[in-house]
């Protein structure tokens, strides 16, 4: 593990308070993608339209008992869209961020506590290396991260 005191101070506090703002009833996330100190943008788990899930208190993917990455109706049948790909839609130019870094914060609803197991969908990391992400890092707790660095077609 590495420190996040390399980390601008900023980038924490923006996946902090992007994160609150995220749509899923069990679990929040936060991304933001960086290219040295400039933040390129940031996202959350957010609901295109309507109200949140956390919101109605309810999750469609749970109703149909959709077990995360056990069938592809997990993606036809959650209504949010997944922190990474907000953070890339919001970009102003895709060109920029050719070898930047994807921090990730995920934050477990019923405890609060972060979760560090967090990692891309597969579907995800196609769009993440198709714009020229090389890193992603999971962030651990305020002063830690896990980095994965891309070899080839994966992260590792």
């Amino acid at each position: 593990m590495t420190t996040l005191y390399s980390l601008n101070e900023k980038i924490y506090e923006l996946l902090s308070d992007n994160i609150k703002k995220s749509g899923c009833i069990f679990r929040g996330y936060a991304s933001a993608i960086v290219n040295g100190e400039d933040v390129l943008g940031s996202g959350y788990s957010l609901i295109p339209t309507g109200e949140r899930c956390n919101e109605i208190g309810t999750c469609p993917r749970r109703e149909l008992q959709n077990k995360y990455g056990e069938h592809i109706e997990f993606f036809e049948s959650c209504r949010v869209i997944h922190a990474e790909m907000s953070a890339i839609l919001s970009c102003n130019q895709i060109a920029s961020c050719k070898n930047s870094t994807l921090y990730l914060l995920g934050i477990n609803r019923s405890d609060g506590l972060i979760h560090k197991d967090a990692f891309p969908c597969s579907l995800c990391i196609r769009h993440i290396i198709y714009v020229g992400i090389n890193k992603i890092r999971i962030v651990q707790s305020e002063t830690t991260y896990k980095e994965y660095t891309l070899q080839g077609d994966r992260f590792l």
